[in-house]
């Protein structure tokens, strides 16, 4: 019966039909482990398809914001990859409790965000409480994953007022 019920929440997802989104959580299907043919959770491929109302649906019925999809990504770090929509990103961000939840290749949102040259993203990320002084899988600062000079200054300038307020 569970299978069924991941079935018709993915199903109900790719249709962008919030209804039956509705029905699938209340048959119990599984928000957090259940996984698309591609590895994807409910949370990655809303947030991808960019339905606001459907993402709100699934946080406020117990998707974990930080679940990740089969990379090892969080629905955050996805979007990040994919040009994102900023509205989604902001609502994202804006529910995330830990932002420096690292993925399976070591990134942050932050630095996936800088990765991307996202300016309004990092700025966001900044402002919410990210640490810009987490390094990746390959010991580099968000500030040094970015080719934009802006974002670079942004990011240790940041970087520089964690660590006073690490002191």
């Amino acid at each position: 019966m569970a299978e069924e019920d991941n079935r018709n929440l993915f199903e109900a997802i790719s249709n962008g039909d919030l209804g039956a989104l509705s029905s699938a959580i209340r048959h119990g299907a599984d928000l957090n482990n259940a996984k698309n043919d591609d590895g994807e959770t409910a949370l990655t491929v809303v947030s991808y398809k960019g339905n606001r109302d459907m993402i709100n649906k699934l946080l406020e019925s117990g998707a974990d914001i930080n679940a990740k999809n089969g990379n090892g990504d969080t629905a955050l770090m996805y979007v990040l990859n994919m040009n994102p929509d900023q509205e989604v990103v902001n609502l994202l961000v804006n529910k995330t409790k830990d932002l420096n939840v690292k993925g399976d290749e070591g990134d942050t949102a932050l630095i996936r965000a800088a990765k991307q040259g996202n300016k309004d993203t990092v700025r966001l990320l900044i402002e919410k409480g990210a640490d810009p002084t987490v390094e990746d899988a390959n010991g580099k600062l968000a500030s040094e994953c970015t080719t934009d000079g802006e974002i670079s200054a942004m990011l240790i300038e940041a970087e520089k007022s964690w660590k006073g307020k690490k002191a």
